[in-house]
């Protein structure tokens, strides 16, 4: 499956954008178990317009997933 991480980009973990096939890198794997909003910016690449558009959308998961995981770069 391809999936296509849309959250913010966190230097020497993930750039926003980048598309995975198959398997996550460990540590990414991990992040995600530790933190489920970033794990919900995992999304299947059938389904990124979609996802776009809920990004738009205050107060939709994905916004909500994006802005928690830009607040926890910031400290």
């Amino acid at each position: 499956m391809q999936v296509i991480y849309i959250g913010p980009t966190i230097p020497g973990l993930v750039e926003r954008n980048r598309i995975y096939l198959g398997h996550l890198p460990e540590e990414v794997t991990q992040r995600r178990i530790e933190d489920p909003y970033f794990g919900r910016l995992f999304v299947p690449v059938d389904q990124l317009i979609t996802a776009r558009q809920e990004m738009e959308t205050p107060g939709s998961v994905l916004a909500v997933s994006f802005k928690k995981v830009l607040e926890s770069l910031k400290g």
